[in-house]
């Protein structure tokens, strides 16, 4: 064990609290340790990340095979983070980054219809779909 191991930088009101007598069975030698190595991880970590490490977030919202797709900052930075890298959001309205918005976009069952009609089965075009080309 190095020397470093074994110290634990405190404010004082920390130490008063940790070394309390009523706290020893809460205040372990054990947790005290995982605490402190859990910090140096995540200083370690954080302090690692050079401009290289970065990934450029781009999201997506809208339908997908029917389905809602959005892709949230939460979602992406964890993502991301978990390749050793840190998400970086360029700048934008929303503070999102760049994003990719299918909403306005035909959906895809106009599309089926379109491209059914395209193969001579214009059964399949709708009243509603007819204004769109």
């Amino acid at each position: 064990m190095r020397t470093s191991d074994n110290l634990m930088l405190l404010c004082a009101q920390q130490h008063m609290e940790i070394d309390a007598k009523v706290a020893l069975d809460v205040f372990t030698v054990e947790w005290l340790r995982r605490v402190k190595q859990e910090h140096e991880d995540r200083v370690r970590h954080l302090t690692a990340l050079g401009p290289e490490r970065a990934t450029t977030v781009v999201r997506m919202v809208g339908s997908v095979h029917g389905n809602a797709v959005e892709l949230s900052r939460e979602t992406a930075a964890n993502a991301v983070t978990a390749g050793r890298r840190f998400p970086l959001y360029l700048e934008s309205y929303s503070r999102h980054g760049v994003e990719i918005d299918l909403r306005h976009i035909p959906g895809e069952q106009a599309a089926a219809a379109w491209d059914a009609c395209r193969r001579g089965q214009p059964s399949l075009l709708s009243a509603g779909d007819q204004g769109h080309r």
